[in-house]
């Protein structure tokens, strides 16, 4: 069973479930409960 997020229509999956938005990644606001959509991003959280 994989994940089915549609990256079609922009979605991208999460590393333990669920999919985020593609637009979302690196916005520094965590939209997987894994925290997934922010990391390999350029910034540094503080």
């Amino acid at each position: 069973m994989g994940n089915q997020c549609n990256k079609t229509e922009g979605f991208l999956p999460c590393l333990i479930g669920g999919c985020y938005l593609s637009s979302k990644h690196c916005d520094g606001i965590v939209d997987c409960s894994d925290g997934f959509d922010e990391v390999d991003c350029k910034y540094t959280l503080v």
